[in-house]
Formats: structure tokens, C-alpha cells, sequence
């Protein structure tokens, strides 16, 4: 039963981490289509640094989950050793560490950018 439970899990898992980009950046081809269509209201320079700003933190993000899962890696597939399941978690806080660093910077330049656009 735990292991039909894990099982779907992970599915879940790698199936979030595949479609991960497609649900961070499909705005954008909203703006594109609004810009198309006359109805675009993006000219001001600080939206375009914030927009700049955001993309930047999440390819960095993304970057920090690829380290966190490459060392989720080493650390599964370590075979008993000791020091390769050492060198795994320590990937994987630096991992964890990034992540929650870039979250925290994308959330405050989107509340910086947001109140500098009122």
C-alpha cells in the first residue's frame, strides 16, 4: 500500500517539475497577443525592468531545482556510501537554501514593482 502511495508521489512529482515552465511563463504570450492586438499598456520603464527582474529570478529558480533534484540524485543512488550521500545533501540544502532565497527576492521585487507602478 506505501509503495503504490509513493509511487503515485513521485509521479506527481516529476509530472509538476516537467510542466513547471509551462505554467511559470504562460503569461507571456498574453502580453504578445494584447501588444497584437492595440491593447497592450506595458511602456512604462519600470514595468519592463520588473518583468526583466522576474524572468531572471525564475530561470535562477529553476536552476536552484535542478541542483536540488541532481543532488536528491546522488544521494539516492550514493550505494552506501557515505561520503557521496554527504556530498548529496549538501546539494540538496544549497538546493533548498536557493530556492527559498529566490522566492523571497521574487515576492519582494514583485511588491517593490507592483507599489512603484500605483
Amino acid at each position: 500500500m506505501i509503495s503504490m502511495f509513493r509511487k503515485i508521489t513521485n509521479y506527481f512529482i516529476i509530472l509538476f517539475l516537467l510542466y513547471y515552465p509551462y505554467i511559470t511563463f504562460a503569461q507571456y504570450g498574453l502580453d504578445e497577443a494584447a501588444g497584437a492586438a492595440g491593447l497592450n499598456k506595458r511602456s512604462d520603464i519600470k514595468v519592463l525592468i520588473g518583468d526583466i527582474l522576474s524572468t531572471v529570478i525564475a530561470f535562477i529558480g529553476v536552476i536552484f531545482l535542478i541542483l536540488t533534484i541532481y543532488g536528491g540524485f546522488l544521494w539516492m543512488t550514493s550505494g552506501g556510501d557515505s561520503d557521496k550521500a554527504k556530498k548529496g545533501t549538501g546539494f540538496i540544502k544549497s538546493g533548498v537554501i536557493g530556492v527559498i532565497i529566490i522566492m523571497s527576492a521574487y515576492a519582494i521585487t514583485k511588491f517593490v514593482f507592483t507599489e512603484l507602478i500605483k
